[in-house]
């Protein structure tokens, strides 16, 4: 039989306080929990989004007293009037249980060139490129150390990843550093984000011969029948025996989206040599969520999230007794798919409230089943 005793003990509670009329736009509702400076709300724990495994709405289900048919839309900052709010009791000790760890991957000739270099863990493909946050449960386990790779078509990484640890964010890190498979004439070719938020297409070579130019090409999906064109004119090559650094800013993406280039260089009385492709998401323009699924779930729960750029967001799991039992950090310039294991979770209602930094939230109600 489902548990449900984590509802029982919930519904009381939230009547006692007076949340059971509450709206995000109400001070009631929040509380506030040790080791976070921003409020959570809590009001009509009471009811979810029904999804199925792909993500679509099958409707809202009352899972006790109704809910206030809110979930998954976001809110812009919290009641001024919060007055004193009820706190949750820190744990025994102080103790944390939970880490975050950041996989990042450099080249090892520029040690400051970030590279969108693929995660595996124990030898399975996670889905995420670096740099990617993740986060556990419980004491660090060291094995990890050895559990992570990272892999790149243009770079080989051959060490064991260079370990520290940010005592203020719980943060272990573990940074990759890969050798180019081909190191002469090409010294790099990456795509990034510049500090506005723009795409930068830098390469750098290390000596050119009868070289016309360069050409960049960009597509949507990684597939070079549908790549375009998106410089008007030809870069002119130097043609120097001195390594020289490229640079190209592509104005004309669209926020949301994943791009693809690839590099062209046009060379004098032979054929063109094409490298790539590197990709680059480009932050949505104002943060986004979408409902959880599934939901109900058993095994596993997807929570796509979108993130704005310049911003960042923290997602957190409240159990019915209103304890954090999962956190996520999501940092600027991704968009995301948190996938979280919930089978270590007592089956019942749980409450994910999500944080964005630049003072918006977002909630919703999941329901975990045996």
């Amino acid at each position: 039989m489902k548990k449900f005793a984590y509802l029982l003990i919930l519904i009381p509670l939230l009547l006692a306080a007076g949340c059971d009329n509450v709206s995000p736009e109400d001070s009631s509702g929040w509380i506030e929990l040790a080791d976070y400076d921003f409020p959570v709300y809590v009001g009509h724990f009471a009811d979810y989004v029904h999804t199925d495994e792909y993500g679509n709405r099958l409707g809202t289900v009352a899972y006790g007293e109704g809910g206030d048919g809110k979930d998954w839309q976001i809110f812009s900052g919290y009641p001024t009037d919060l007055g004193a709010l009820p706190k949750m009791a820190k744990k025994e000790g102080g103790a944390r249980d939970e880490y975050h760890i950041l996989v990042q991957a450099f080249c090892n000739y520029n040690g400051s060139m970030e590279l969108n270099a693929a995660i595996q863990f124990n030898g399975s493909d996670t889905g995420f490129f670096t740099p990617h946050t993740f986060s556990y449960q419980g004491a660090y386990d060291p094995s990890l150390e050895t559990s992570f790779l990272v892999s790149h078509l243009d770079y080989e990484f051959t060490l064991e990843p260079m370990v520290s640890f940010s005592e203020d964010t719980n943060t272990y890190n573990y940074v990759f550093y890969g050798m180019p498979t081909i190191i002469l004439p090409w010294y790099s070719f990456t795509v990034t984000l510049d500090e506005l938020g723009h795409v930068l297409i830098r390469w750098v070579i290390e000596d050119e011969t009868e070289v016309l130019g360069y050409q960049l090409h960009r597509s949507e999906t990684n597939d070079m029948d549908d790549f375009e064109l998106i410089n008007a004119e030809l870069i002119p090559a130097t043609n120097t025996s001195e390594p020289h650094e490229y640079s190209y800013t592509d104005l004309s993406v669209s926020p949301g989206h994943e791009y693809y280039y690839w590099l062209e260089k046009v060379n004098d009385g032979f054929s063109p040599e094409l490298y790539g492709p590197c990709s680059v998401f480009v932050p949505a323009d104002e943060n986004s969520v979408s409902p959880a699924y599934p939901n109900p779930c058993k095994d596993y729960l997807n929570l796509p999230v979108g993130v704005k750029f310049g911003s960042a967001a923290t997602v957190l799991i409240l159990d019915s007794q209103l304890a954090v039992r999962k956190e996520f950090y999501l940092e600027r310039q991704e968009s995301y798919q948190i996938t979280m294991g919930v089978a270590d979770l007592e089956p019942g209602l749980y409450r994910v409230f999500i944080w964005f930094h630049d003072g918006y939230y977002a909630y919703g109600d999941v329901l975990v089943q045996e």
